[in-house]
């Protein structure tokens, strides 16, 4: 008896957000689930033209409760605030949509330093034919709540030389501090060139480490 069909199956069944947020990374299963709870509202930086872009984002499952009905199906949303109005842009990421988000370490030499989670299922950019891509950072921290920055958002040439549609994201919790670290959780956050450096935004799947200095981020909100 043949097993194939069996195992196409499987591979096409749809992943649970559980499975999803309970990632086995070198060896060592992690579960992030307990973040599924809150509804982040999130500003970022500055942009070159001189607006902040607002972000709607809930994790380890789509947005529940969407601003806009556009929103549907995505984990995280892009708007615009225009006087008391928030205007939808574009999906950012979806926990739903394949290809599905993927777990790496921060630092492969030092696990300590956390985990992060790259997707490229993000709506398109433009009518360029590349969708959307976003990193995930899951700092490592046992002495600071649970929070979320936007690093950049606005990375020139990426996905593609002319565009602009790909996202760094940052979080800190003790969930993704691995059971028996080998140096200190919590000594720092995740340091990303700025957008247009080299380096300023890493492809989908690796692990990344080195050269953002903070700041950057805006404020978060949590309901």
């Amino acid at each position: 008896r043949s097993w194939l069909p069996l195992l196409l199956a499987m591979a096409a069944a749809p992943r649970s957000s559980a499975e999803l947020c309970q990632p086995i990374i070198g060896g060592t299963q992690y579960d992030l689930s307990a973040l599924e709870g809150p509804v982040f509202i999130t500003v970022g930086p500055e942009t070159p033209e001189g607006f902040k872009y607002v972000y709607q984002i809930q994790l380890c499952k789509d947005i529940e409760k969407p601003m806009i009905p556009q929103c549907t199906g995505s984990s995280i949303c892009q708007y615009m605030n225009s006087g008391n109005e928030y205007l939808y842009l574009a999906s950012v990421s979806s926990w739903s949509v394949r290809p599905y988000p993927v777990w790496s370490f921060i630092n492969p030499s030092n696990p300590a330093e956390g985990l992060v989670m790259t997707s490229e299922n993000g709506g398109m950019c433009g009518s360029s034919g590349f969708r959307r891509q976003m990193n995930f950072f899951f700092n490592c921290s046992t002495n600071r709540p649970t929070s979320i920055q936007v690093l950049h958002d606005f990375v020139p040439d990426c996905p593609a030389p002319g565009l602009s549609c790909c996202y760094n994201f940052q979080i800190t919790t003790h969930l993704a501090c691995p059971p028996n670290p080998q140096s200190s959780p919590g000594a720092g956050t995740v340091q990303l060139p700025p957008p247009g450096q080299p380096g300023g935004y890493f492809p989908p799947g690796l692990g990344h480490s080195g050269g953002y200095q903070g700041g950057q981020g805006g404020t978060t909100y949590s309901h």
